[in-house]
């Protein structure tokens, strides 16, 4: 698993993450997992999986 931080990329809109999520897939990898810091907190489909501890811990 490998991680990459886009300064700006909250402003990506959901369509995007999915077209980028297909990319990813024709590169060989098994999907993408992004996630979304807002003010409002963590956006993410993984946050469900994840305690308010966890979730708390991103900037």
């Amino acid at each position: 698993m490998k991680g990459i931080r886009v300064p700006g990329g909250a402003d990506a809109s959901r369509s995007r993450l999915d077209d980028l999520t297909e990319q990813c897939k024709l590169w060989g990898a098994k999907g993408l997992v992004w996630m979304r810091v807002t003010d409002d907190g963590l956006d993410s489909p993984v946050a469900k999986f994840l305690t308010d501890d966890e979730k708390g811990r991103w900037p």
